[in-house]
């Protein structure tokens, strides 16, 4: 898609040529932002002087693109009573809103978003990253991501934000939901809410479609942590609380293990 294509997308959608946003044009606009091809004020996906493919945006040097290296570590072996830090977030639009599972990850440098929540979004891609992906401190093949801006708040829109994200086309394997368990007297004596056991229900699917990694985390923590008697922890973060930690419910040392790995492609052992 060229620019002028590019133009009068947005135009038809009511967004500023400069930031993208919606409810302002670009006469008005007060947003900081500055092009990384040409370094004025506006995005690199508007510049004249970028070579685009679609939406992607290319920034190039002696004819080689940036690279950045990403390290991403796979999540240790983990059984079906080990709560991970999901949460259920609004991804926002100025047309619709979803309720999407989301997980909070500090041992991913980047956050990342599902291809398919993109497309349901109708997000539109401000440039194109390279990215190295790093296995256990080895390189691995070089990816190209697509990278969105998106919209983001807690379920009661009491609190929202906008971060870059890298769309992927899967994040990891199914999380199990959060069960009705022998917590929820600490939960209710607490008053807290889980946002991934009580509003699950209004998600589209039981799949991760967003990743908040440690580029967005720091940004999101209250500095409230209660530990339970049980053993889990919850945290609160901008968006609501969340619980992790193993559950003491016995287990089978003969059970099944299961390793969620996020952001890491198959590999042949010999290549590690």
């Amino acid at each position: 898609m060229n620019l002028d294509d590019q133009t009068a997308r947005l135009k038809k959608r009511g967004c500023c040529f400069r930031c993208l946003y919606t409810s302002h044009v670009s006469k008005r606009c007060k947003v900081r932002v500055n092009c990384e091809n040409s370094g004025k004020r506006h995005h690199a996906v508007m510049c004249p002087n970028a070579k685009t493919d679609g939406y992607l945006c290319h920034k190039e040097a002696n004819g080689v693109k940036n690279v950045e290296h990403f390290k991403t570590l796979p999540n240790p072996t983990c059984s079906s009573n080990v709560f991970l830090q999901t949460l259920v977030v609004l991804l926002r639009s100025e047309n619709e809103d979803f309720a999407e599972r989301a997980l909070k990850d500090t041992r991913s440098q980047k956050s990342c978003i599902m291809k398919e929540a993109t497309v349901k979004m109708n997000y539109i891609a401000v440039r194109e990253t390279t990215l190295v992906h790093t296995l256990f401190g080895a390189a691995d093949d070089r990816q190209r991501h697509l990278e969105y801006r998106i919209f983001v708040s807690d379920v009661r829109k009491k609190y929202h934000c906008t971060f870059n994200v890298l769309h992927q086309e899967k994040i990891c394997s199914e999380i199990r939901l959060m069960p009705e368990g022998f917590f929820s007297k600490e939960l209710e004596a607490n008053g807290i809410d889980l946002t991934d056991k009580d509003y699950f229900p209004l998600c589209s699917s039981p799949i991760i479609h967003l990743l908040i990694g440690a580029d967005i985390v720091g940004q999101l923590m209250t500095g409230k942590i209660l530990n339970f008697s049980c053993g889990l922890t919850t945290i609160k973060t901008l968006f609501g609380w969340t619980l992790f930690g193993k559950s003491p419910s016995s287990s089978n040392s003969n059970s099944t293990m299961m390793v969620i790995d996020l952001l890491v492609n198959e590999c042949i052992i010999n290549d590690l």
